[in-house]
C-alpha cells in the first residue's frame, strides 16, 4: 500500500497563489496540493515563520473567490511547508469543497471524507 492509498484525505494538485501571515509577518507562496485535511504550499524563499504558533492562510482562487482558514504547520521540507486546518469559515469550507468534488470527481469518497472530519 503506498502513501497515497493510506492517506485519509485525498489531495489534489492545484496551482493557486497563497498568502500566508503571523503575527506583522507575511509571505507570498505557490500552493502545490490541497484536501480537506490541509494543503501543500512551495516553502518561500524569505520564510523564517514559527511552527509552533497558528497562520492565517488565504488562498486565491479567483478574483471573486478566496479560501481563508487558520493552519498549523504540520512538516517543513526544504522546497515544501505542510500545513493542516485549524478553523476554516463556512464560505471557505464551501469554496473548498466544490474545488476539491471537480477535481477528484468522486462525490462519494468526498462525501466520506466529510463525514470523518468530526471524528
Amino acid at each position: 500500500m503506498n502513501a497515497q492509498d493510506r492517506r485519509r484525505y485525498q489531495r489534489i494538485d492545484f496551482d493557486a497563489s497563497i498568502v500566508l501571515s503571523q503575527a506583522d509577518s507575511r509571505w507570498n507562496a505557490n500552493l502545490l496540493d490541497i484536501s480537506l485535511h490541509g494543503l501543500l504550499v512551495e516553502r518561500p524563499s524569505d520564510w523564517d515563520g514559527d511552527g509552533c504558533l497558528p497562520f492565517n492562510a488565504r488562498v486565491v482562487l479567483s478574483a471573486d473567490t478566496q479560501l481563508q482558514m487558520e493552519v498549523q504547520q504540520a512538516h517543513e521540507e526544504a522546497d515544501a511547508l505542510g500545513f493542516t486546518w485549524r478553523h476554516i469559515d463556512i464560505d471557505s469550507f464551501s469554496h473548498l469543497r466544490r474545488l476539491l468534488e471537480l477535481n477528484l470527481g468522486d462525490t462519494a469518497r468526498l462525501e466520506r471524507e466529510v463525514a470523518t472530519l468530526g471524528s
